[in-house]
Formats: C-alpha cells, structure tokens, sequence
C-alpha cells in the first residue's frame, strides 16, 4: 500500500496513536489488584465480571432487564458471527439477508458453510427500508 494511504481492510489502527504509557500504567494496575482474574480461564461464557458489567449497562443505558448467565463474551466479531451461524444455520436452503457492503468476515463465514447471501442497498440511515421490504417478498 502506498504511503500515506489508510487501509479500511481491517481493524488495525495506527501504532503512532496507541497510549502506550496509559495501557502500561493500567495495566499493572490490574495486575495488582486482579492477577488471579486475570491468568485463569473465565468460564465457558467469558469473564463473570465483565458480563455482569455488560447486563448492567443494557439495564442502564437501554432499560433493558438482562441475566448475566445470557451474556456470552467473544473474542471478537468473527467468533460471534461464526457462533451465530453455526447455531442458526445448516448450510441447506439457509438465506442471509444483511447490507450490501458487509463485513468480509461474515461473507467468508457465510459463503464457507454454503449459505445464499442477498444484499440490500444502504443508505445514511442504514438498509433502505423499501429495498429490504423488495427482498424479502421475493423470497
């Protein structure tokens, strides 16, 4: 890639702007207080903590009543994806409708497991609702 050029491929953001100072403090500030947390595994659904945080936050911010034991941490989108369609998909006459310009991530895992794909176009609001309704009646 040529210099100067930012590449939107992936989620890598530039080394230059990193707190590195910051993230180094913090972190041995967990380390003190947390290091057994920290250096064992979670448990199947991810760290207790984090997903009594994150219900929380749902009840906060949406109003929304959430059990922990429904929250389930990732180790990124692409584990999420591929749980979801593994979970909610066998491959065999399966359709995903999702946005036009869409994640690689999920095209790959869509495509891997056989899954027909229909895109719909986008707009500043997201998924133009008359094209979404097109789609869906031609199904």
């Amino acid at each position: 890639m040529d210099q100067g050029m930012i590449s939107f491929a992936s989620g890598n953001a530039n080394p230059q702007t990193f707190p590195a100072a910051g993230f180094a403090e913090a972190a041995a500030d967990v380390m003190r207080t947390m290091a057994v947390d920290l250096t064992t595994y979670p448990g199947s659904l991810g760290h207790e903590g984090l997903r009594q945080l994150m219900a929380r936050r749902e009840m906060d911010r949406e109003g929304v009543t959430v059990d922990p034991e429904h929250v389930l941490i990732t180790n990124g989108s692409m584990q999420a994806v591929t749980l979801a369609v593994e979970t909610l998909c066998t491959g065999e006459d399966d359709l995903v409708v999702m946005e036009e310009l869409s994640y690689s991530g999920s095209i790959v895992a869509f495509d891997s497991m056989g899954i027909e794909m229909a895109g719909v176009p986008v707009d500043d609001d997201g998924m133009v609702m008359e094209a979404l309704e097109e789609t869906l009646q031609s199904l």
